[in-house]
């Protein structure tokens, strides 16, 4: 099964507004329509997004929040959480396996410290700022190609490199491991005990559930519209 995530992450948060945030990140007259575990939040609706919290770690849950952080620009929304809370890092990742896509940005003082994203259809299409600690292992076995590229040996066959766009995962994963002192894909309390809270548009008065819509601004996209990918 592959994953499909879209969070972000800010740490170390004790306390956090729920309504202050919302507005802050340019959702307004959101209503609370439920809880679901992080397991489901980290894959939201495209009408929903998902708050919580685990450990002093802040949890956003959100597709297009998530999506438009993955460029060398620090985002509205980016600057506003950096703001909101200092002396914090702000990690976000995004993965929809299926297309083997990837990406990942933190940020930290103010600035955008790193961003890497990638595809299988576009190969690696950002890579901002130096490799962080937790890449080192992965990026120590890569071979780099003549045009950039990076091809990782594959230990079940040796003669078939893999490359970037398939080992994109195990990069969000190690990354993830700065935050939560494990990887997403091992850290269960996290994935199955910690519930989110979702927020969603207020049901219309005709009964119907209108579509989540951003107020002001939409946020930036990254280069190539993903959500056509599938």
């Amino acid at each position: 099964m592959g994953w499909k995530s879209f969070f972000i992450v800010v740490k170390p948060v004790v306390e956090f507004d729920r309504v202050a945030l919302l507005e802050g990140l340019g959702y307004g007259d959101l209503v609370p329509v439920g809880e679901d575990p992080f397991e489901r939040a980290i894959y939201p609706d495209d009408d929903a997004v998902y708050i919580g919290q685990f450990g002093d770690c802040l949890l956003i849950c959100d597709v297009m929040l998530s999506s438009a952080c993955l460029s060398e620009e620090v985002s509205p929304e980016e600057a506003f959480l950096m703001k909101t809370f200092p002396n914090t890092e702000i990690g976000v990742f995004v993965l929809q396996s299926t297309v083997n896509f990837w990406g990942y940005a933190l940020l930290a003082d103010g600035q955008k410290i790193r961003a890497r994203a990638g595809s299988s259809d576009d190969g690696t299409f950002l890579d901002h700022g130096a490799p962080l600690s937790q890449e080192m292992s992965l990026l120590s076995k890569s071979i780099l190609q003549p045009d950039g590229s990076r091809l990782y040996p594959d230990d079940y066959d040796p003669e078939e490199p893999m490359t970037e766009d398939q080992v994109g995962e195990e990069f969000v994963f190690a990354l993830t491991a700065r935050f939560f002192d494990e990887p997403l894909n091992t850290a269960d309390e996290l994935m199955f005990e910690t519930k989110l809270q979702q927020f969603g548009p207020a049901p219309a008065q005709d009964g119907t559930n209108p579509k989540l819509s951003p107020v002001g601004d939409p946020p930036q996209t990254p280069p190539k519209p993903w959500w056509k990918f599938w």
